[in-house]
């Protein structure tokens, strides 16, 4: 299983490593649970289920440890697709940040609010497809796919002021950032060998830099550019 071979290769390169359930991972024979459970065979997988009150598998927060400012990382399951009644008619979407999951992040930042806080997860928030192709940097070749209704997760995250961040993908040709209200949002670049790109759309990654003043550095790493 791809989901073994995983474990045995982050094991292999000597790094602690984690991970968000995307919304096609548990279409394939495996539960988010059982593939959860192979993936932590690794001795160096930080993931963590999640309370099972929770919608998905893995919200969860981690810390990392700095002398003069610590990070907090905060995981959360995007869930899949949805139906919403909306203007009176039932609607096929995409699933978003419930408000359970806005209460956990809410809790964990204000326990701590001398932490700065990023935010992974998979879909894209509704906030996302609202911008111009001029207000971002960055390439933008595809609608953002997100959810028809929006439960308050980034004005809540705004409002507690210690997010700096919040990083996603789920579109697999867009790549662009923007910073609003204090908060970096900003896609992953498409990876991996089993999804769908374009040919001038070179596969690669993310690096994201948290710094010790509090501030995140990032760009993005083409494949053939680490060649």
């Amino acid at each position: 299983m791809l989901a073994r071979k995983l474990s045995k290769f982050m094991d292999n390169i000597h790094k602690p490593w984690t991970f968000v359930f995307g919304n096609h991972d548990a279409e394939h024979g495996a539960s988010k649970e059982e593939l959860s459970q192979i993936l932590m065979e690794s001795n160096l997988c930080l993931f963590e289920n999640g309370s099972s009150s929770l919608p998905g598998v893995g919200n969860y927060c981690l810390e990392v440890s700095n002398s003069t400012n610590p990070w907090q990382l905060c995981f959360l399951d995007s869930g899949v697709d949805r139906m919403d009644w909306i203007d009176g008619e039932h609607r096929w979407g995409y699933q978003t940040i419930l408000p359970e999951q806005i209460e956990m992040v809410s809790r964990s930042v204000m326990e701590s609010p001398n932490r700065s806080t990023v935010i992974f997860f998979h879909i894209p928030i509704p906030q996302v497809s609202k911008f111009s192709k001029e207000e971002v940097q960055g390439e933008w070749h595809e609608n953002v796919c997100c959810a028809n209704v929006d439960f308050g997760f980034f004005d809540s995250m705004v409002e507690i002021q210690a997010v700096k961040g919040m990083f996603f993908g789920h579109d697999h040709v867009n790549d662009f950032s923007i910073e609003q209200e204090g908060i970096l949002l900003a896609y992953g670049r498409c990876s991996g060998h089993y999804n769908y790109t374009m040919p001038e759309f070179v596969k690669g990654v993310r690096i994201i830099d948290l710094t010790p003043n509090g501030k995140i550095e990032t760009f993005v790493l083409l494949e053939e550019a680490s060649l």
